[in-house]
């Protein structure tokens, strides 16, 4: 799944996950896989099986250098998120953020989700494999 996200502005708040995610292999709100760019400039891909929370990976944001990278407003982010098999792969702006292996779930939709932006979203596509 890809799409691109244009946070206009962020909304107060103190919360460490305040940024835009992309699902995985969704199930219910309690089972599913999630990749996300947040506010403070980390990605990570969690796991959420019957409501708890696993980090899978984590990390800077960065650039295709490997240099930190900002997440800003008033710019477009194409974010993607692959799960083929049991890796799951998430990029920003074509550049890979992170990698990892988990067979958890083998099945599952896809979606997305903000938290405390307002975000305008485009080009969304889903392709299966």
């Amino acid at each position: 799944m890809s799409a691109r996200f244009y946070v206009d502005s962020w909304q107060a708040t103190s919360s460490s996950w305040q940024g835009v995610h992309l699902f995985g292999r969704y199930r219910t709100e309690d089972n599913l896989y999630v990749a996300s760019l947040r506010r403070d400039g980390s990605v990570v891909i969690k796991k959420v099986v019957d409501n708890v929370y696993t980090t899978l990976a984590d990390g800077p944001f960065h650039d295709a250098s490997g240099n930190p990278r900002a997440f800003n407003t008033d710019q477009w982010y194409k974010l993607t998120f692959s799960v083929i098999g049991n890796l799951l792969t998430f990029t920003v702006d074509g550049v890979p953020q992170l990698a990892v292996a988990c067979g958890t779930f083998g099945w599952g939709t896809m979606g997305i989700r903000t938290d405390y932006a307002n975000v305008y979203l485009d080009d969304m596509t889903v392709s299966t494999n």
